[in-house]
């Protein structure tokens, strides 16, 4: 869906701060380690330069002037129950985001690409699609030729 990377280096905690707060982006993804661990002092994104605590995070996400419409979150390493990625994803739809997708567990870097590239296909084919519809479809257009764990590792949280 086109947009700006920042990568490595580029992927500091201010840069994460600055770009969310003083850009008007309408879809934020955001592919990094974390940890969802069920407590908010031990749930953390891991920025290139350290982690962002959930209350920076969501003291990034309140401070933001517009919403955004979509934040994809896809971990690298989701430790804890099936419910903790609620810690961050519910922070994000309490302040300014309007849906929210993220793996529930701990996925293959390799196996989101394909779940996250159809995703996104449907949102950009099909402008009016809702978000939960785009997830479905890229789920079925999947589920024949993947295992389980690729296709069903993302859940959308919206308002």
């Amino acid at each position: 869906v086109g947009g700006s990377i920042y990568l490595d280096e580029n992927f500091t905690s201010s840069n994460l701060q600055n770009k969310i707060q003083k850009n008007d982006y309408s879809i934020v993804h955001i592919a990094s380690h974390s940890v969802f661990n069920g407590t908010a002092n031990r749930t953390f994104l891991q920025a290139y330069d350290q982690q962002i605590s959930l209350k920076e995070f969501e003291e990034i996400m309140r401070k933001r002037k517009s919403s955004i419409e979509l934040l994809t979150l896809s971990s690298c390493d989701a430790v804890g129950d099936n419910r903790s990625i609620l810690g961050l994803a519910g922070v994000a739809v309490r302040n300014k985001v309007e849906n929210v997708l993220a793996s529930l567990w701990s996925p293959n870097d390799q196996d989101t690409v394909s779940p996250i590239e159809e995703f996104y296909r449907q949102i950009k084919k099909q402008p009016n699609i809702t978000k939960a519809q785009a997830l479905r479809n890229a789920q079925i257009s999947l589920i024949s030729g993947s295992h389980p764990a690729v296709w069903s590792t993302f859940v959308l949280i919206f308002k």
